[in-house]
């Protein structure tokens, strides 16, 4: 968890310290659920392909055709858990446009309004003239309403505000460390979610977007892993800063459109 702005009296060589050893342990985390996601798509293939064959050689009320339907639909579940560690990966399909994030969270905010509890308030601040980013907008959107769901969830029964703000920034020190595969040339759009709800401790903080990470009771799904996933086919990342009781601010950063060129080039050339 690295601090935004400095309200956390942490030395920076520890800010750096930790924000590396974060940033290796989300890229070990997204290797191996790559991997895992890619190796058990390959072995669904071969069980649904044969299942398949199967029930079409059989009469639907064959005594063993009830069997074949019940191993299709374990498959099927199997094969929506693959995608989510592969989402989580970064290895999700996009659909890459140019967006400009103020224009995009401006035509969403009536929207996100609606779904507040009557106690809580949305306020935007949105930087205008931004640079544009090469974004899936559909899935950005659903970044933004799973976040801004967390903070309603953070704010349950007290109310509040939630806080959207978009800018551009300058990278340094932990920041600079945190993003994976950033070079210094990269310029960097953010959008900013705050709310003042119960917030995290660091150790919640450094694990709320591992997969089928939770703090509820009867936490299930990928969570927040699915939001970081598609952060990262991005080429973006997140910074959060938290402390109990003081609520919880998430910075997602995200590379302008002519740096994210660059970079996916850069990334081409290393892998062929």
């Amino acid at each position: 968890m690295v601090p935004i702005d400095g309200k956390t009296p942490v030395p920076a060589a520890r800010q750096e310290q930790d924000a590396k050893a974060n940033a290796e342990r989300m890229e070990s985390l997204a290797a191996l659920a790559s991997k895992t996601g890619h190796d058990l798509n390959n072995f669904l293939m071969a069980i649904l392909g044969n299942t398949s064959l199967a029930m079409m050689e059989m009469a639907e009320g064959a005594p063993h055709y009830r069997y074949l339907t019940q191993v299709e639909a374990a498959a099927n579940r199997a094969s929506d858990f693959a995608k989510d560690l592969l989402t989580f990966a970064g290895r999700g399909r996009c659909s890459f446009k140019l967006v400009d994030l103020s224009t995009m969270i401006r035509e969403m905010e009536p929207n996100i309004a609606a779904t507040l509890p009557d106690d809580c308030r949305l306020i935007c601040d949105l930087q205008p003239d931004l640079l544009p980013v090469q974004a899936d907008a559909t899935q950005l959107r659903q970044v933004i309403s799973g976040i801004v769901k967390n903070c309603c969830e953070a704010m349950e029964g007290q109310g509040g505000e939630i806080q959207l703000r978009t800018g551009e920034c300058e990278l340094q020190g932990a920041e600079f460390l945190y993003i994976a595969r950033s070079s210094p040339e990269t310029r960097y759009l953010y959008l900013e979610i705050e709310d003042c709800g119960t917030g995290m401790t660091d150790e919640v903080a450094k694990h709320m977007f591992d997969p089928f990470f939770s703090t509820k009771a009867k936490g299930r799904g990928s969570g927040l892993a699915g939001i970081y996933g598609i952060i990262r086919a991005h080429r973006g990342n997140f910074i959060v800063d938290s402390k109990p009781e003081h609520g919880t601010r998430v910075r997602i950063l995200l590379p302008s459109s002519e740096s994210f060129a660059r970079e996916s080039a850069h990334l081409l050339q290393g892998r062929y």
